[in-house]
């Protein structure tokens, strides 16, 4: 099989289960930025899984890799195709476990008293990376159901918003292991 199948060369892309539609649809933008936040945390990874600071942050990330797949593939599946998707959705459990991921590190990092600003350790960089990512994912799985609101995947948006908070508080807590200061503002 070749990588490169030449289908898209007209601007248009393939859905699950055939449907073809514009490469700048909402719906692609939706789940190219959830690809690109993917992506990032990966990186991340890389750097955790390097230094071996801390397992349990990896282990998190690599759930919450999935769980983005998981968004990226109902986006990318017409809601009359979701029924074959033998993943997901996601559930009102997956936001309460990142609930608990954001009072447990919360719990180690000492209260915010200014902005913190991004930056400190390269680990805790790219968790503020990853974090700017995930809310721009958040608004444009927004836009997406506001625009084509048949295509809405439960507690995608509260994960999202979860998501953003964890990504915060992970930069906190990967600064403080890494013994590296915060920048803050003022």
């Amino acid at each position: 099989m070749k990588i490169y199948t030449k289908t898209g060369d007209q601007g248009l892309t393939t859905l699950f289960g055939g449907q073809r539609i514009s490469k700048s649809s909402e719906i692609l933008y939706a789940y190219g930025t959830v690809d690109e936040l993917s992506a990032i945390i990966g990186v991340l990874l890389s750097y955790l899984n390097a230094s071996s600071i801390c397992a349990e942050c990896v282990t998190q990330l690599q759930s919450i890799q999935r769980n983005l797949f998981i968004v990226s593939s109902y986006l990318a599946s017409p809601p009359d195709k979701r029924a074959k998707l033998k993943i997901g959705p996601l559930a009102a459990e997956d936001v309460k476990q990142i609930e608990g991921w954001i009072d447990q590190m919360a719990a180690e990092v000492s209260p915010l008293s200014s902005f913190i600003l991004a930056g400190g350790h390269i680990t805790a960089a790219y968790a503020h990376l990853a974090r700017t990512v995930a809310r721009r994912g958040e608004r444009d799985v927004i836009r997406c159901f506001e625009l084509t609101p048949d295509w809405k995947i439960a507690f995608s948006i509260e994960y999202f918003n979860r998501l953003s908070d964890y990504l915060f508080i992970l930069s906190r807590c990967l600064n403080l292991k890494m013994k590296t200061n915060e920048i803050t503002w003022p």
